[in-house]
């Protein structure tokens, strides 16, 4: 059977992104811990205050503490695209549209 077109085009589309910490990486998604927990994201090895890039275009859409972590920022890329760093502080706020890098 054919391609669907539409299809096609949206996962053809490149969509720029980079990883936001230059650090090694300690636990790829989907690893699994020693305790048999998979990792449903990507730990670096950063050393704190160490800062952090932009991974793509997109808007902040939470940056505050939560729960036991210092800091949390959420960063909408559109499209159902979403970052979220857990153990860092933005110093722009809510709303604020940055771009990749």
């Amino acid at each position: 059977a054919p391609a669907d077109p539409a299809r096609s085009a949206a996962t053809s589309t490149a969509f720029p992104y980079r990883l936001p910490a230059d650090a090694p990486v300690v636990d790829g998604q989907g690893s699994v811990s020693e305790t048999g927990i998979r990792s449903r994201g990507t730990r670096f090895a950063t050393r704190r205050g160490q800062p952090l890039v932009m991974p793509a275009d997109g808007t902040i859409v939470f940056s505050a503490p939560f729960r036991s972590h210092d800091g949390v920022v959420i960063l909408d890329h559109g499209g159902g695209w979403m970052t979220m760093l857990v153990g860092a502080r933005a110093t722009a706020r809510r709303g604020t549209r940055l771009r990749l890098g």
